[in-house]
């Protein structure tokens, strides 16, 4: 049998409401060579009659036999997945319908990006629309995961397994901000993300989305995948308190924030480096590097560096 190009991966779990308008947007994408692997994960409300309502050959269900979780439910989607693009939706979202057809065209003319997603529209019950624009150029995907999440999540077109230099999957430990924590690995790996400059994707907003019920659990654990990508980037950990700070700053103007993390650790470099050539210019490096632990580290510079990242950010902000 042909392998589809795309591998559509949902998992749904108690999602009736929404379910149906989530499966047409798929359907109804004007790119038509995907499979539609939905992952029933244990519903015990109406979601699998709703899927099963659908005689659409596309349609692939899985039925755990127990609530499994997001985490695992996705994986069990990737490992069915026999496309050579996957796709992420959401059961309670929205694709636009030329989604597909614009990411594959950026994907075949980008074969350095392994994960593509594009700009969204938040919408509320009330019908509030909330525009959704992350950064779209890889360098600044990067330099914007250093301080929040980049990507939307449900909209992200990435490589299948044989593209990649391994296979890529949801650590099963993360319950939440699980996939920060998967780009994490891709930025590790030396692969670039990427987002499109187009809405594309319609995120739903209300009161028993993952994101609004468990917000501290979530944030703890983006937490925790940011700080290990400064530590991949350089070799560095800034402290939560510190990074909290930054990230709330993110917040309240994401296009500030790449600067002052690139400013703050380029200003901290040359004052440390240039203190240890005239102090140390003569003595084994090596040597003296071996001294000063990260810990140790962190503990000299935290004062310097809490000042400069202070400055830095507002000079961003003046800038704009």
């Amino acid at each position: 049998m042909t392998s589809p190009m795309i591998s559509v991966v949902m998992s749904v779990y108690n999602a009736e409401a929404y379910l149906k308008e989530a499966i047409d947007s798929i359907l109804q994408q004007t790119y038509t060579d995907f499979e539609f692997i939905i992952v029933n994960d244990g519903s015990i409300d109406c979601g699998r009659d709703i899927i099963l309502s659908y005689k659409d050959p596309r349609i692939v269900l899985v039925d755990n036999e127990t609530n499994l979780g997001l985490t695992k439910s996705l994986n069990i989607g990737l490992r069915r997945a026999r496309g050579k693009y996957i796709a992420r939706m959401d059961a309670d979202d929205i694709s636009l319908p030329r989604r597909f057809e614009r990411q594959i065209e950026y994907m075949e003319a980008h074969p350095d990006c392994a994960v593509c997603g594009t700009w969204g529209s938040g919408f509320t019950p009330t019908g509030e629309e909330i525009l959704i624009q992350p950064v779209t150029d890889p360098f600044l995907v990067q330099t914007e995961m250093l301080f929040a999440n980049a990507l939307i999540h449900g909209s992200i077109m990435m490589k299948c397994a044989a593209d990649l230099s391994r296979p890529f999957f949801y650590d099963e430990s993360v319950r939440r901000a699980q996939d920060l924590h998967l780009w994490v690995s891709f930025v590790e790996n030396g692969y670039k993300l990427a987002n499109l400059p187009v809405v594309l994707y319609r995120y739903r907003i209300h009161d028993l989305s993952i994101s609004a019920t468990s917000l501290s659990e979530q944030e703890r654990s983006a937490e925790i995948a940011i700080r290990k990508l400064h530590r991949h980037v350089f070799g560095l950990v800034v402290p939560c308190s510190v990074l909290r700070v930054i990230r709330r700053t993110g917040n309240a103007d994401p296009h500030a924030v790449p600067m002052a993390i690139f400013l703050t650790y380029w200003v901290l470099g040359l004052c440390f480096f240039s203190v240890w050539f005239r102090a140390y210019a003569k003595c084994d490096r090596d040597y003296f590097l071996s001294r000063i632990d990260n810990s140790n580290l962190i503990q000299i510079l935290y004062p310097i560096f809490w000042k400069i990242l202070k400055w830095s950010i507002k000079r961003c902000l003046r800038s704009r």
